[in-house]
């Protein structure tokens, strides 16, 4: 007759407890196929689990009967994780490992997934990154972005910042028309307002380089925090 495994022996000193742990789910105790590890399964002893875990093959039938019992829907799989060796020595993410083997659904540890230490950030990576408030515009900033806003035809010819209106004004009504959904923008438009963050600062770049005088654009965009210039 095939040996069967002795159970989960107890470190005080105790009595075993039972395995439960056959290939069929059905609660009884495991049949023991190699004498090397002992009279007991890998799921109630360490070192024969150690010795299953160091290979892929041994891994692997571990898998195997994990999956298995959760297709069967025996009882067996999550005393696995309960009282067996998965859940006594494992830590949460190796047994998560384990249960995504099986064929489980991921499950995130609150310890490693960043997305739900708080519900702030999960609401962040399902809606976008928000936008902030408009800042308090004064002098050269406020009336470029009026210049931004106005018609073509209403354009003061002689202002020596006209070319930045007629290169960047198409996408600071598009910057100013996204802030305005706030706070219920989809995440698309919230996405594409930081898109032209960046635009816009690849444009502004050249003149931040040149120094002072810097065009009433600068500062319009040092005042939105894009570039970060002292005027």
């Amino acid at each position: 007759m095939p040996q069967r495994c002795c159970g989960l022996a107890d470190p005080a000193g105790g009595a075993p407890r039972p395995c439960v742990f056959a290939a069929d789910g059905a609660g009884g105790p495991s049949k023991i196929g190699r004498r090397r590890d002992g009279p007991r399964c890998p799921f109630c002893c360490p070192e024969a689990f150690g010795h299953a875990a160091s290979s892929p093959q041994g891994k692997g039938h571990i898998t195997a009967r994990l999956q298995h019992w959760r297709e069967k829907g025996s009882p067996v799989y999550e005393a696995a994780f309960t009282f067996g060796i998965l859940g006594l020595l494992l830590p949460l993410d190796a047994q998560n490992d384990f249960r995504r083997r099986a064929g489980e659904s991921p499950r995130f540890s609150k310890a490693t997934s960043w997305a739900h230490k708080q519900k702030a950030r999960l609401h962040v990576l399902l809606r976008g990154k928000p936008i902030p408030a408009a800042p308090q515009l004064c002098g050269a900033g406020r009336e470029f972005l009026c210049e931004c806003r106005w018609s073509k035809g209403n354009l003061s010819v002689g202002q020596r910042w006209l070319p930045w209106v007629r290169e960047l004004r198409y996408h600071i009504r598009n910057y100013e028309k996204y802030r305005g959904a706030e706070p219920a923008a989809s995440r698309k438009w919230r996405r594409a307002w930081w898109r032209l963050r960046r635009e816009l600062r690849r444009s502004l770049l050249p003149a931040v380089a040149k120094g002072k005088p810097y065009p009433a654009a600068v500062a319009w965009a040092a005042a939105e925090g894009i570039v970060d210039v002292e005027m």
